[in-house]
């Protein structure tokens, strides 16, 4: 990898979707035996998730199922005869796009994946803990209502509208039964925007209209440090990698270390869309449209991608192996890791939201509902 190497000259073959969903229809096997051979970006599946023109509010991954998330969805319970809201959780094989399990809760916030366990924080206080086959795990409780939660390793926190930011066993241990609550810290939750987990603690993004403090909580509670970043504030969720916070703020994007909150680096970036994704020292994100690198270690720009369509990105990328993926309005790329190369790109109807790799599929949303699957290579 190179520093301050931009890439935007680039000319890209797109494939059509609707050559490639004739090829799925057509059946692959048969094709092989003509000489096709099934290859990066081809439809492996498409799932109509029932929501209409909208994307579902959540995409996940959940041990081996690409999971659907509505926060909450407006319906008729036939046997109360009455109108409500609920939760609506869906889980598919990722391989073939077949729905595994589904199921209705009360409406939830903004849900969290640990351990192939998924964690769901409702309006009354609950919070639930499903298995990747949809089986609850446990089920706990919190004062006010869970909006955002983050998990890792034995530990689930919840940032709950009653200024409090409470830590809730996981996992069955000698101390603790799962679901119990561990510890509560007053924060001010309206102006808190979000949460990542780590295996020692929890680090909590404070935006307020002067600006953006990250903080650093042990897993007992302790605090462990506060540390001002520049930047407009938002409600960007901060990600952790390598013993690395990197917290995108308005224009710029800035590195903490892990261990003390000390700045590594902070550059100016553009309007930054999304959280950031980290893989095999590099950072990548979407800012001005434009997908870009930069080295991890010094925040050095390695190489940037603008689609020659124009229309550029909108969503965050996502980042596996040797590849990294982005979805532009109408175009699912593939591009090396290494240097910004295209190595396929696909239409993707009306795609605007962040991919997301599971297995040997990258999922994106599209237009009216639907999430599609692509085979990565």
């Amino acid at each position: 990898m190179t520093g301050d190497r931009t890439r935007t000259d680039r000319t890209t073959t797109v494939l059509s979707r609707r050559g490639l969903l004739a090829l799925a229809t057509a059946g692959l096997a048969g094709l092989a035996g003509c000489g096709y051979r099934p290859g990066g970006g081809d439809v492996r599946w498409e799932i109509e998730t029932g929501t209409g023109p909208y994307s579902p509010d959540d995409l996940l991954v959940v041990g081996d199922r690409l999971v659907t998330v509505n926060r909450s969805r407006r319906g008729f319970d036939f046997e109360a005869e009455t109108w409500g809201e609920s939760a609506e959780i869906a889980a598919y094989d990722a391989a073939t796009g077949r729905e595994r399990w589904a199921a209705s809760a009360p409406p939830c916030g903004r849900p969290a994946v640990g351990d192939d366990s998924l964690y769901l924080g409702h309006e009354d206080g609950g919070v639930t803990a499903l298995d990747a086959d949809g089986s609850t795990r446990w089920q706990g409780s919190v004062e006010g209502f869970p909006r955002r939660l983050a998990a890792a390793g034995d530990r689930l926190y919840a940032l709950t509208d009653a200024d409090d930011l409470v830590a809730l066993a996981a996992t069955e241990s000698p101390a603790a039964s799962a679901g119990d609550r561990l510890w509560r810290a007053s924060v001010a939750a309206e102006t808190t925007s979000a949460l990542a987990a780590t295996a020692d603690g929890v680090v909590v993004r404070d935006a307020e209209a002067a600006g953006t403090t990250v903080r650093s909580i042990r897993r007992d509670g302790e605090g462990r440090w506060s540390t001002e970043v520049p930047g407009a504030p938002g409600d960007v969720r901060p990600v952790v990698a390598d013993g690395t916070v990197y917290v995108p703020a308005g224009d710029r994007l800035t590195a903490l270390a892990l261990g003390d909150g000390t700045e590594r680096w902070s550059r100016e970036a553009g309007r930054l869309r999304g959280s950031p994704a980290v893989g095999d020292g590099a950072v990548y994100y979407v800012a001005d449209r434009t997908l870009s690198a930069r080295d991890a270690e010094d925040g050095s720009v390695l190489w940037q991608f603008d689609p020659s369509d124009g229309r550029g990105f909108s969503a965050p990328p996502a980042v596996a192996g040797e590849r990294v993926y982005a979805a532009g309005r109408d175009t699912l790329y593939a591009l090396a890791a290494a240097d910004g190369s295209v190595r396929w790109a696909v239409e993707a109807d009306g795609a605007d939201a962040a991919p997301l790799v599971v297995g040997r599929t990258v999922a994106v949303p599209v237009e009216d509902g639907v999430v599609r699957g692509h085979r990565r290579a």
